[in-house]
């Protein structure tokens, strides 16, 4: 009887996945660049290492509640909001410093 209801909760959980995978996958675009943007907002009162260590728990927390595809599409949308808001040249898709 037991074993029932936590497998029972188990196909409710998968359920509840692939009715919103659409909805992860979409944020996994969408908040990332809402983040990049908040940490330049911040400016010079955070760095750099910080800054990614931030975008990477984004992925991890896209790549833990949806798929591989909502982390890859996390994972790319933080590379590419870093690389817009927080390295020089900023509001450009180019970096100048090799370091960055």
């Amino acid at each position: 009887m037991r074993a029932s209801g936590w497998l029972r909760g188990v196909v409710i959980l998968v359920d509840l996945r692939r009715r919103f995978i659409g909805a992860v996958r979409l944020g996994a675009v969408i908040v990332p660049l809402a983040v990049a943007a908040v940490l330049a907002a911040l400016g010079s009162s955070i760095t750099t290492a910080t800054a990614v260590l931030v975008l990477v728990l984004v992925v991890v927390a896209f790549a833990a509640v949806g798929d591989r595809v909502a982390g890859l599409l996390a994972a790319v949308s933080s590379g590419l909001w870093f690389d817009f808001f927080l390295t020089e040249p900023l509001r450009q898709f180019a970096i100048s410093d090799p370091d960055d």
